[in-house]
């Protein structure tokens, strides 16, 4: 709440919760001196939300710490219910098994690199705050997108719906062309998840494929295309 002095014509704002941003007295008081409408505003204003690029710092080693501890109690299960369960490429016999062991050393690394190739590109926005909160926001829906998708591959694998996962993995190469599964945020989502199912080794071959062929597809037909719309569009005429 707030309350006009008028022997020192100014506002204090009494914080309650949290103190705001800025300088506080020494009694635990704001003091603004802008007459009453600043601080109507000041107090209308609302917080800064969670997920904003100065706080990804911070978030970064949040996500890292869930990857690191869902995987390992995923490894704790299995090594008290018939041991660490281990997989081929392909799920063929003729194929050399990978322990699931070795995920507990590969994903969490996995994590580290990629929040912190992310991180490095929000720096890119230098001081354009709003842009590096928005695409923020938006790799942190292709994180979940990418986990959902992978997470629905994993799951009909297990549960026997083998059609759901041919086909999911049989669709990737139009994912790959229309979104830009390269990306940091796509990688780790699709990791993780299959990870939960597959380990932590067979996920990032898989990943480091569909990387590749995205790229590659944004390259050629996805750069073809832009210019085609390009072209168009400069050669229409303006009416």
């Amino acid at each position: 709440m707030w309350s006009v002095d008028p022997e020192r014509e100014q506002v204090v704002v009494y914080w309650i919760v949290e103190p705001p941003v800025g300088g506080l007295g020494s009694n635990g008081k704001l003091v603004e001196r802008q007459g009453v409408g600043s601080g109507m505003n000041a107090m209308s204003s609302s917080p800064r939300p969670f997920m904003t690029a100065a706080a990804f710092p911070r978030i970064r080693w949040g996500i890292i710490a869930l990857v690191t501890l869902a995987y390992w109690g995923l490894l704790a299960y299995q090594y008290t219910h018939g041991g660490v369960a281990g997989h081929s490429f392909l799920a063929r016999d003729d194929m050399p098994t990978i322990s699931n062991w070795w995920g507990g050393v590969s994903l969490p690394l996995v994590a580290y690199l990629l929040t912190g190739r992310l991180q490095r590109r929000l720096v890119t926005f230098g001081t354009d705050v709003a842009r590096a909160d928005a695409a923020l926001r938006i790799a942190a829906l292709a994180f979940v997108g990418a986990a959902l998708y992978g997470g629905a591959m994993a799951i009909g694998f297990l549960t026997g719906y083998t059609n759901v996962s041919s086909f999911l993995f049989t669709a990737l190469p139009l994912v790959g062309l229309l979104l830009p599964l390269f990306r940091a945020e796509y990688l780790l989502g699709f990791i993780a998840a299959l990870s939960m199912v597959f380990g932590g080794v067979l996920p990032l071959i898989i990943a480091t494929g569909v990387a590749t062929m995205s790229f590659v597809l944004h390259a050629t037909i996805g750069r073809g295309v832009r210019w085609m719309i390009t072209r168009r569009t400069a050669s229409t005429p303006v009416a």
